[in-house]
């Protein structure tokens, strides 16, 4: 098994937000199953336990048709976008609870 570090490739911070740019544009959304099945391509060898699903099925199309994984002699993995697209996701910072009020103005932030 594979660990998800960063530090064995090398990114280019444009390319990266080029590869960003892209999904915003074309409005790529991820389901929680399409981002198991990302890691799971980046970090395991062996086919994916439900590869047969329907819904494992569309998304493996889905990342393929973004260039997102590629085939190997087993099942699939990430290409270098792919592994980007995970970046950008470990680099994504938790989300914080505002109270905002009529006027868009925050009234109390969730400490962190």
């Amino acid at each position: 098994m594979h660990t998800i570090t960063w530090t064995e490739y090398e990114y280019d911070p444009v390319e990266l937000s080029k590869v960003l740019r892209e999904l915003i544009r074309r409005q790529v959304m991820f389901t929680p199953n399409d981002i198991e099945v990302l890691i799971h391509c980046h970090v395991c060898p062996n086919p994916y336990p439900r590869a047969s699903a329907p819904a494992v099925k569309s998304t493996i199309e889905k990342f393929k048709a973004l260039d997102l994984i590629k085939p190997t002699d087993n099942f699939y993995t990430t290409t270098l976008k792919g592994q980007s697209l995970l970046l950008a996701m470990q680099k994504t910072p938790m989300p914080r609870l505002a109270w905002v009020d009529a006027e868009n103005k925050i009234l109390l932030l969730e400490s962190k």
